[in-house]
């Protein structure tokens, strides 16, 4: 390839391109690539839901279509067991799309979710703005709930909060003991945090929080939960943005301040420390993005962690034992002399640290074909021997795919 000057003279792309930096990522000689999940090659959006305790990967290969996209025929999830390496089985969803016909257009969110329940006998889904509870063996929707009747209105004269670009409508957390579901609703200038017990008969509990949810998390015993409050357009304060609630009451045990911008709230293992991680498009200007970790009992922070050339933004996994932490640290490719096969491409990158030391321990990237505003779906296996990404479309691969790395040579 090469460029014209204006003077006539064509300079190789390439002595120009010995401007450009680039570095050589290193990687730790004990974590490889074990295999790609098949996904469908139509994938254009997200598809890695889940991980279960009982060892299967839930995918969501028609995300795209189910969120208003182009229609198929037979929606439905996929289910991949992790130790026998293939599809086990299926999941229909035959009345998504007109359940989706039913929301006003106002509300309609930008993502699905599905997660296992405790047993890995049944999902939990999020259809915005219904909770949807699936049997895996039974292979069918067996009960769906709408937390208030006002959600499906058309002549609310108030705003959505995802209207201006803020976080989600909806927010859903399963509890790891028993199953049970709490949901957050940014609806109509108006939060609320709905708990329903794990067959979703009965809602145990329905509190007004003072703000819209960017996430919510319940404590490894499920005597807890955390909510991260969105503070993308807010002046810089020191203002509590995460307040930690009694999972009974609703009575705030902590309020802390974060010190930026958050993209999601996780409890550590023992349930004594708490993380947040930055969300790169709205956290401040001069700051490298960053985990943070705080005391539970406290407030106060315990450590930072970060790594990479921007730091560690929107998405993370903390490890079964929490010695490491996965996360997002994905760039944009320099565009300086457009030399890119597609302007606005980005880097894919996710690293794995050290949590005790924060030393970064591996590093794994993908440049896109294109650019990608979602983070980066990643999840451990059960016994932490294994890391599932989901990728973006690439030029090798035109799609969304699951790539699993294996751990077990790790420190």
């Amino acid at each position: 390839m090469f460029l014209r000057t204006t003077s006539g003279l064509y300079v190789a792309s390439l002595l120009l391109a010995c401007s450009i930096p680039f570095r050589v990522v290193a990687k730790h000689e004990h974590v490889r690539r074990l295999y790609t999940i098949p996904v469908h090659p139509e994938a254009r959006k997200p598809v890695l839901e889940d991980v279960g305790t009982h060892g299967v990967v839930l995918i969501n290969p028609h995300a795209w279509s189910l969120q208003g996209g182009e229609a198929v025929a037979d929606p439905k999830l996929l289910l991949w067991d992790i130790y026998s390496r293939k599809f086990v089985s299926e999941l229909p969803l035959p009345n998504w799309p007109r359940w989706f016909e039913k929301v006003p257009s106002r509300l309609r969110d930008s993502a699905d979710v599905f997660e296992f329940q405790t047993d890995g006998a049944r999902v939990v889904a999020l259809q915005t703005p219904w909770l949807v509870l699936l049997d895996i063996g039974k292979k069918e929707e067996i009960r769906r709930v709408l937390p208030s009747q006002d959600y499906l209105s058309t002549t609310s004269s108030g705003r959505v909060y995802n209207e201006v670009g803020g976080p989600r409508v909806v927010y859903m957390a399963v509890s790891p003991q028993d199953g049970a579901v709490a949901a957050a609703l940014n609806v109509w200038m108006d939060t609320r945090l709905y708990l329903y017990d794990s067959q979703l008969e009965k809602q145990t509990a329905c509190w007004r929080l003072p703000r819209p949810v960017q996430g919510v998390c319940w404590s490894p015993d499920a005597s807890k939960l955390a909510v991260l409050f969105n503070t993308r357009f807010e002046e810089r304060s020191e203002e509590p943005d995460v307040w930690i609630l009694d999972a009974h009451s609703g009575a705030a045990l902590l309020k802390l301040w974060s010190g930026s911008s958050q993209s999601r709230v996780v409890f550590g293992r023992g349930g004594d420390s708490l993380y947040v991680i930055n969300d790169d498009k709205y956290m401040y200007s001069a700051e490298k993005g960053a985990i943070r970790v705080f005391s539970t009992t406290s407030g106060k922070l315990v450590k930072t962690v970060a790594a990479g050339p921007r730091g560690v933004h929107n998405n993370f996994a903390l490890s079964p034992d929490g010695r490491f932490l996965a996360a997002d640290a994905s760039t944009q490719v320099s565009q300086g002399l457009h030399l890119e096969p597609v302007y606005g491409a980005k880097i894919a990158s996710v690293v794995m640290i050290d949590e005790t030391t924060r030393v970064q321990l591996w590093e794994q990237q993908e440049k896109t074909d294109g650019e990608f505003w979602e983070p980066l779906p990643l999840l451990f296996s059960p016994d932490g021997n294994l890391l599932f990404v989901d990728f973006p479309l690439t030029e090798a691969k035109p799609y969304e795919h699951i790539e699993v790395f294996s751990l077990e040579g790790l420190p």
